[in-house]
């Protein structure tokens, strides 16, 4: 409970967007502009609207969407981005439900990998889970060859950017050699629409976890 006071005070010091940067204070590029980013955090917690919904108030299996609606979001902004069609976060929820075995009502909310690849698959989209290699260049010719990366980053291995959580899924976007940097989608809020380097991310993977992040590509 701690650590979700702690991002919820972090959340409620984001002002409302103005001028030509986000609330990050990032100045996106056109095409960054077109990704989708869904946050699961409550309304009260989030200034830019564009991103929030009535799906916060989902409860499945004694927990509210807040503590397991990452993948779920992460799978809206995917395929919102990247196909013609465009699934909010609460269609999403049950379209997950519909078309594997997911079943939040059993107290498990987190969406695996086989159903996150399942889902990207049968929206039109190339989907590879692996692990993380030994070497960052690996990890970096993947990002950069992907449409997006879904990654599963935690506190346990680096806790310079996702110290608050055990486990979260984020997406990467638009890398960029000269400061190898990438675009990043945080349903948290903690990081969404901002630039954040490779390797912080590349650090932050959660190596407890069968495996750690996803390529995703438009066929």
């Amino acid at each position: 409970m701690r650590a979700l006071a702690l991002i919820m005070s972090v959340l409620m010091l984001i002002i409302s967007p103005s001028g030509k940067v986000n609330i990050k204070g990032y100045r996106e590029t056109p095409d960054e502009k077109k990704i989708y980013s869904y946050v699961q955090v409550p309304k009260d917690y989030y200034a830019d609207e564009r991103w929030i919904g009535d799906w916060t108030d989902i409860e499945s299996g004694g927990q509210k969407f807040f503590y397991f609606g990452c993948g779920v979001c992460c799978l809206s902004n995917m395929i919102s981005t990247l196909t013609p069609k465009v699934i909010a976060p609460d269609a999403m929820f049950e379209l997950a439900k519909k078309q594997t075995d997911y079943n939040p009502d059993s107290g498990r909310g987190a969406l695996s990998w086989k159903q996150l690849r399942s889902i990207c698959e049968q929206a039109g989209l190339s989907a590879e889970v692996k692990r993380k290699p030994d070497d960052i260049d690996v990890f970096r010719r993947d990002v950069e060859n992907s449409d997006t990366t879904l990654v599963l980053v935690c506190k346990d291995n680096d806790d310079k950017l996702w110290f608050y959580t055990n486990g979260h899924y984020v997406n990467l976007w638009k890398y960029n050699p000269e400061t190898d940097t990438v675009f990043v989608t945080d349903s948290s809020g903690m990081f969404n629409r901002d630039r954040v380097q490779l390797e912080d991310i590349y650090n932050a993977l959660k190596t407890r976890s069968d495996a750690q992040y996803m390529t995703v590509k438009v066929h």
